[in-house]
């Protein structure tokens, strides 16, 4: 009959089974060693194993989270947390990859949660004034060139303005950064060649203007003030 002692391991009082640690502690340990000594047999083991057996592993997967939600959901909102820039790389790879599937995936979940959706969006409008303007506006712009037919990229206006080092492309002369629409001087995005004339919404068809100067510019090409 195995001697009870304090187990090295966990520091419990237990029966010991080897080395001064328990029968629990003394397994983990030789498994532990056991996995660092083969780990890629391991590993290729595994792998090989998930291939074959990939529904057995999704049923599973699936009945294992259905049973530990709550638990998956904490695991998962700690390790975002913790790995916020590796979560975003990541999420921003699996949008590239699977833009279609991705479509896909947010057309259903707004059918199916649309006023908690809507009530969302609503909220960040408020918090993110400046930056949802800037979203409405290059969807327009955006809109507007495929139905003309001509090329288009999500513009950020403030890359512009400060790649234009706050200076007006119609008049040439300083833009304040600290006003705001509707202020005629207030900054804005013009297209130097005008959308209406199948300018494309793009980085090197955008300029910084006056709110006034682009307003009288209007539609017009190679104009100057």
């Amino acid at each position: 009959m195995a001697k009870e002692d304090i187990c090295v391991e966990c520091g419990e009082y237990k029966a010991i089974y080897a080395k001064g640690k328990c029968s629990k502690c003394y397994s983990r340990s030789y498994q532990k060693k056991k996995y660092q000594k083969y780990r890629d047999k391991i590993l290729e083991r595994n792998r090989k194993w998930r291939e074959e057996n990939k529904e057995v592993k999704a049923e599973y997967y699936k009945e294992w989270s259905e049973k530990n939600k709550e638990a998956r959901a904490k695991y998962n909102r700690e390790w975002n947390e913790k790995n916020r820039e590796v979560r975003r790389e990541y999420d921003r790879e699996f949008a590239k990859s699977n833009r279609e599937r991705q479509k896909e995936r947010n057309r259903e979940y707004y059918e199916k949660n649309r006023e908690k959706v809507l009530a969302a969006n609503k909220l960040w409008a408020e918090n993110n004034k400046e930056r949802s303007k800037e979203i409405t506006t290059n969807g327009r712009h955006r809109r507007r060139a495929r139905i003309k037919g001509v090329k288009s990229e999500t513009v950020s206006s403030l890359k512009v303005f400060e790649r234009d080092s706050w200076k007006c492309g119609i008049c040439g002369k300083r833009v304040n950064k600290r006003l705001k629409y509707p202020d005629p001087l207030s900054p804005s995005l013009d297209h130097i060649i005008p959308l209406s004339k199948n300018g494309t919404h793009t980085y090197d068809n955008v300029q910084l203007a006056h709110l006034r100067c682009n307003l009288r510019k209007s539609d017009k090409i190679d104009f100057t003030l």
